[in-house]
């Protein structure tokens, strides 16, 4: 990985976002959204090399990180990187799916327990550490107009996937007031 011209470490005004999971879908539309609307953006991935990480950073400018977000240490050093490269997050995005190729398609009667753990170590336990590092740092912001130091956001998915397959009548974690009505009768 090359790395591209040192920052000066002062956030932008705009602020500095750190998307924990980088990849084609998500994480890349944020990258290029929180990039043009002015923001220093940071992705990280176990894998920082993939090809579309390196679109973002030549065409946006996107700092690029290696990070196994399921192990407290490597969460860590992101952030002490991320705050020496570009500034302390105001944003920070948890965006990673966590699931193990082998739990693909599994019922839960199916799946493989040392898999299923995998997949929280991956996804639940990550998004813990990343959020709790996040939370961390935010504290020591100065707070916005709006009286914030921070925004946390978690986009992963993966939890409401294995329900939907394990119990599909629980699809809907939040129903509507008349959806409850209906499948209560009222």
């Amino acid at each position: 990985m090359t790395a591209p011209a040192k920052r000066d470490t002062q956030p932008s005004k705009e602020g500095v976002a750190l998307i924990v999971g980088g990849g084609p879908g998500i994480s890349s539309s944020c990258a290029r959204l929180f990039a043009k609307n002015g923001m220093c953006v940071g992705v990280a991935a176990r894998n920082p090399d993939k090809s579309v990480l390196q679109n973002l950073e030549k065409t946006h400018g996107v700092r690029r990180y290696a990070c196994d977000a399921s192990e407290p240490g490597a969460v860590e050093l992101l952030f002490e990187n991320v705050v020496r490269d570009l500034g302390t997050p105001t944003l920070v995005v948890h965006n990673i799916d966590g699931r193990v190729p082998g739990i693909f398609r599994k019922g839960i009667t199916e799946a493989d327990p040392s898999m299923a753990f995998d997949t929280l170590r991956n996804s639940a336990f990550s998004a813990f550490l990343v959020g709790r590092q996040a939370a961390r740092l935010m504290r020591e912001n100065k707070p916005n107009a709006s009286g914030t130091r921070g925004t946390i956001i978690f986009t992963n998915a993966s939890a409401a996937v294995v329900i939907h397959q394990a119990v599909p009548l629980q699809w809907h974690a939040m129903p509507s007031p008349d959806s409850l009505k209906a499948w209560r009768g009222n």
